[in-house]
């Protein structure tokens, strides 16, 4: 009898887990269309065909996760060496800030996001991006210069940002709707779990 209420309570638990979970994908899939459909000025379902599939989600995730292990990597651990050497920090920053722009690739298409960057009015800061990362690789790995590699750095994560925010859909607008989608979906979740 005991056993009974200890699986039912798990199974009620597992099952609050379940919802909460099925909540959370629900409420950001319908953010993630509002922006969209906000940024393209089109009604409700003529933005759905526009989402991307979930495979592409996948490989954002990956890509998105993988980027903010190497950038927190680079920050945490390589900046105090920074002084004594630098090639590894900007490795690591420039691989994560690689690994970010590629999950964009990833969500997006190759194809539509090559055309995104090569557009008229983000052609400078596209240059500004691609010329970021190979002055910060060359400062650090071969003229070992700390000033240089820390400038590179700044500009590339300036960049970045910029990128992260015109990439969503929505823009920067629509990157605060959705995080603070997940935010409360994440707290919704937690909650349910320590009740």
């Amino acid at each position: 009898m005991a056993g009974d209420d200890l699986e039912g309570g798990t199974t009620g638990f597992t099952k609050s887990v379940e919802n909460t979970a099925k909540s959370l994908f629900n409420s950001t899939t319908s953010s993630i269309s509002r922006a969209a459909s906000a940024a393209t000025g089109m009604g409700g379902m003529a933005s759905t065909q526009f989402m991307p599939s979930q495979k592409q989600w996948a490989y954002f995730a990956g890509f998105l996760c993988s980027g903010i292990f190497f950038l927190s990597l680079a920050i945490f651990v390589m900046l105090p060496m920074l002084v004594i050497a630098p090639a590894k920090f900007a490795t690591s920053f420039t691989l994560g800030c690689v690994c970010v722009m590629a999950s964009f690739f990833a969500l997006r298409g190759w194809k539509q996001q090559l055309v995104h960057m090569t557009a008229k009015e983000r052609l400078p800061f596209t240059g500004a991006y691609l010329g970021s990362i190979f002055g910060t690789l060359y400062a650090s790995l071969w003229l070992h210069s700390y000033l240089l590699s820390i400038t590179f750095s700044g500009v590339q994560i300036f960049a970045l940002l910029y990128y992260v925010s015109s990439y969503f859909p929505g823009g920067s607008a629509g990157m605060k709707m959705m995080l603070s989608s997940c935010s409360s979906g994440v707290f919704s979740l937690f909650s349910s779990m320590f009740r």
